[in-house]
């Protein structure tokens, strides 16, 4: 195999590698003015954004509203989904007395006497449901 260097370089290989040299040595430097423009137009791009943003409101705009909405399935969907949270919320803090005894009922253990309920008897009432 070869080791992959050239030992020996062509005259055009030569003649471009000394202007490559020479013009590495002489890079042109951009002016004070050209910086300066460049400054100016970075600091009347970040008052723009700053100026954007101050005029948004916190939260969610509107157009954020209504992309949850399209993803929910519309405002019929909302409104299905607002009202099985609040029959939930409401179940939770006020079952009714049919709810509680029917509960009471599946989870108690037939071979307790005392009525208390067992953990085991639950577990079974949930295999069976699945």
């Amino acid at each position: 195999m070869t080791s992959g260097k050239k030992t020996s370089k062509t005259p055009d290989e030569a003649f471009l590698d000394a202007h490559f040299d020479a013009a590495r040595r002489h890079a042109a430097k951009p002016d004070d003015a050209l910086l300066a423009r460049v400054a100016a137009d970075a600091a009347d791009v970040q008052a723009s954004i700053m100026q954007k943003m101050e005029r948004q409101r916190p939260g969610l705009s509107q157009q954020g509203i209504r992309s949850v909405l399209s993803m929910l399935g519309g405002w019929p969907a909302a409104a299905s989904l607002t009202s099985a949270a609040a029959m939930g919320l409401w179940l939770g803090i006020a079952p009714p007395n049919a709810l509680t005894l029917m509960a009471q009922d599946l989870l108690i253990d037939q071979g307790d006497t005392d009525g208390a309920t067992s953990v085991e008897s639950g577990f079974g009432l949930f295999e069976e449901m699945l």
